[in-house]
C-alpha cells in the first residue's frame, strides 16, 4: 500500500470535520426522561468540545437586527462574551416541544420540504424530518431562569 502524506493543515481540517460531526451527533438527540426526573441546569465544562462548538455557532451567527420599536433601524451586530454555556434538563418543556413537533408532522403529513439551514439538524423522532434545527435566540439575563422553567 502507497500512503500518501497528508499535510498538517489538511489533517487538522479533517480532525476538525470530524469532531464537528461527532459534537452534532451528540447534540442532535434529546435526553431520555422518566417521571421521576427533575428539572436541572448543568453548567458545561469551558473544555468540552460541545461547548466549544456551540459557542463558536452562536457567535458565527450574531447579526444586525432592528428594536426595540416596530420601524426602527437596523443595529450594529452586538459585542459580547461568552462566559458559560447551561444545558437544560426540563422534562415538561420537552414533552411541551415533542408534542408541537407530532402535530407539525400530522400538520404537514409527514412531507415537509426538506430545508437547507446554515443551523445544526436535529431530530426528535428517528424516520421524522420535519426541519428541526438548533437556532439560537438571545434574551435579557434576568428572564433566562425564568425561560427556563417555564418555557
Amino acid at each position: 500500500r502507497n500512503a500518501h502524506p497528508m499535510s498538517p493543515a489538511k489533517r487538522a481540517r479533517t480532525d476538525d470535520e470530524t469532531l464537528d460531526r461527532t459534537v452534532r451527533a451528540l447534540i442532535s438527540r434529546l435526553p431520555h426522561f422518566s417521571q421521576y426526573s427533575q428539572f436541572r441546569m448543568q453548567r458545561l465544562d469551558r473544555d468540552d468540545p460541545v461547548d466549544t462548538h456551540l459557542e463558536a455557532r452562536f457567535v458565527k451567527q450574531v447579526t444586525r437586527h432592528r428594536g426595540p420599536k416596530d420601524g426602527d433601524p437596523h443595529r450594529e451586530a452586538p459585542q459580547f462574551k461568552v462566559t458559560r454555556i447551561e444545558q437544560i434538563y426540563s422534562k415538561r418543556l420537552q414533552d411541551k416541544y415533542l408534542a408541537e413537533v407530532c402535530d407539525v408532522a400530522g400538520l404537514c403529513e409527514r412531507k415537509a420540504a426538506r430545508l437547507e439551514v446554515d443551523a445544526v439538524r436535529v431530530a426528535s423522532f428517528d424516520g421524522l424530518d420535519v426541519n428541526e434545527f438548533l437556532l439560537y435566540h438571545g434574551a435579557p439575563s434576568g428572564l433566562i431562569t425564568r425561560l427556563a422553567a417555564q418555557g
